[in-house]
């Protein structure tokens, strides 16, 4: 991404500081987008892309499609996390219910056991 920002900054005649006010990004952050080292985000770069400052974009092109595959892997990764973290859920869920049924059961018989009937209602 950083040597099309870099030519996208030389064809429109752009110093990393023009960035830094359009993107609403800081400096240090724009210098390590144009070195390389760190990528703009999808909201971003489709910023830059539709800019309505008449800016040549055409460099921008293979870095906004390389972006998508990334972001949407990301999404399937994280779905996938989710699902994981919901099923652990419901296995506690589950496991808890088990416990309190059990100590409803003992509570029970020590009631039963100490004479004191039925005074406790299983859940």
């Amino acid at each position: 991404m950083g040597s099309e920002i870099s030519e996208f900054l030389q064809a429109n005649g752009l110093r990393q500081v023009d960035l830094v006010k359009y993107l609403e990004l800081s400096k240090p952050y724009i210098s390590q987008v144009v070195n390389g080292t760190a990528k703009l985000s999808p909201e971003k770069l489709s910023k830059l892309i539709n800019n309505d400052r008449g800016w040549d974009v055409s460099m921008l092109s293979s870095v906004q499609s390389s972006s998508i595959p990334s972001v949407s892997s990301e999404i399937s990764i994280l779905r996938e996390r989710v699902a994981f973290l919901e099923g652990l859920i419901g296995q506690k869920d589950k496991v808890i219910r088990d416990k309190d049924i059990t100590i409803d059961i003992l509570m029970q018989r020590i009631y039963e056991f100490t004479g004191k009937g039925d005074s406790v209602k299983a859940g």
